[in-house]
């Protein structure tokens, strides 16, 4: 497991026991088992957009035994709790930990960090957004009310150019 964000509930999974009484927690998802599902894009890269995820399908939040990011379902959760009226919930998990924030850009947020003069710039023939195309444009068709990210600190500096990036094109779409 090369980064906490796709560490699941169960600690096996994650070298730094990512989550207290993760047994405990795993048998709770299931009180929520009529108000929030689980949705889990097909991990990898793509060259080019791919328009449809293969996936399972959502799932109950008891159904999976707590192999879905732990990051994501204690948010999606804890908002769940605290947002009256109730309402449905679907948390959506995509991510492959360990890697760089440029695989997540679209093709127009790398043309934006290029011939800057600064030192975190990508060079002109980097064109790379294999995760962008696999697992953030088959989410494009969906209506998706909020989202969460969470970015390691490598490459610190751009992060922010690619999120309001990633934030503009989610309100066009």
């Amino acid at each position: 497991n090369a980064s906490n964000i796709n560490c699941t509930v169960p600690d096996t999974q994650c070298e730094y026991g990512c989550v207290n009484q993760s047994g405990s927690e795993i048998a709770e998802m299931g009180k929520y088992n009529d108000s929030i599902r689980l949705f889990a894009v097909n991990r990898g890269p793509s060259k080019v957009p791919v328009p449809e995820s293969p996936n399972s399908g959502w799932q109950l939040a008891g159904e999976n035994g707590g192999k879905f990011s732990a990051a994501c379902w204690f948010f999606g959760r804890d908002l769940y709790n605290k947002v009256t009226p109730s309402r449905p919930f679907g948390l959506i998990e995509s991510d492959v930990g360990g890697t760089p924030d440029q695989h997540w850009s679209s093709p127009d947020a790398l043309s934006k960090c290029k011939n800057l003069n600064k030192s975190w710039e990508w060079a002109d023939n980097f064109t790379d957004s294999v995760l962008w195309n696999n697992m953030i444009v088959p989410l494009t068709r969906n209506t998706i009310k909020g989202a969460i990210w969470y970015q390691g600190k490598r490459r610190e500096s751009v992060h922010t150019e690619i999120l309001i990036d990633y934030l503009a094109f989610c309100r066009r779409s």
